[in-house]
């Protein structure tokens, strides 16, 4: 077996969409990296690999290009200071009940589709449906992670997980809103709630990774505050499609 040092297996991405998966491990490639990267493929019988790059290493990009990944989603990570005194209480958004499950999960179902892997043919949309619902309902059950509510007439309405990098940064994770209740402010809610909970946890700044194909999302974030930190491209390869020609 080939040591996984240019690469690295995905075993929870494998197990969930029953499908070999890896990704290459460091930002950079070159030619040398790239053909280790193929003969990894090739011997563990990969069927997908991830690739997340710098958006402005033009070099690496194009041989990831030539060797037939194609982009899926462009990343922007946004950060913000959490300084108590540029936070304002904020009333509406609520700790996750039990009850509260079902309709997150229904939530998850249908929001999250700017994502990278709704833009991979590859995976079936239902799996992605599932993959999204999981995520939800592992945040809700995890003691790493808080999970913030938004009620409209006593029913879930949309949810935003509040998650810590390090003692001094803080991570909005998921956030959603039920598609008939957008509009009307529980994003931004949800947002100032997460803010107003991480600082309480005692972090002084806040990370948050977002799509650009998201333009709503990304006003939203400017809106409140954050600055871009950074861009990336994810891209994916599928043994079975091979090099683009």
């Amino acid at each position: 077996m080939m040591s996984d040092a240019v690469c690295r297996r995905l075993e929870w991405d494998s197990t969930f969409f029953g499908r070999r998966i890896a990704s290459i491990r460091g930002k950079r490639l070159d030619r040398a990296k790239i053909c280790s990267v193929q003969d990894f493929v090739r011997a563990e019988s990969i069927d997908c690999i991830y690739y997340l790059v710098d958006d402005g290493d033009l070099e690496s990009i194009e041989i990831a290009e030539d060797a037939g990944f194609r982009c899926m989603d462009v990343r922007v990570t946004r950060e913000r200071s959490l300084e108590h005194r540029s936070l304002e209480d904020v009333v509406g958004a609520q700790p996750y009940r039990e009850e509260d499950l079902h309709a997150l999960q229904a939530i998850a179902r249908s929001s999250h589709g700017a994502t990278r892997f709704y833009h991979d043919p590859g995976f079936p949309r239902e799996m992605c449906d599932a993959l999204y619902e999981r995520w939800i309902t592992n945040a809700c059950i995890s003691v790493e992670s808080d999970v913030l509510v938004v009620r409209d007439s006593g029913d879930a309405v949309g949810y935003v997980t509040c998650l810590s990098e390090s003692a001094e940064m803080g991570k909005i994770g998921l956030i959603a809103v039920a598609e008939n209740c957008r509009g009307r402010g529980f994003g931004e809610l949800l947002v100032r709630s997460s803010l107003v909970r991480l600082a309480t946890r005692g972090h002084e700044r806040v990370r948050v990774v977002s799509q650009a194909r998201n333009a709503e999302s990304a006003r939203l974030y400017e809106r409140l505050g954050f600055v871009t930190t950074g861009t990336e491209r994810w891209y994916h390869f599928w043994q079975e499609a091979g090099p683009s020609t």
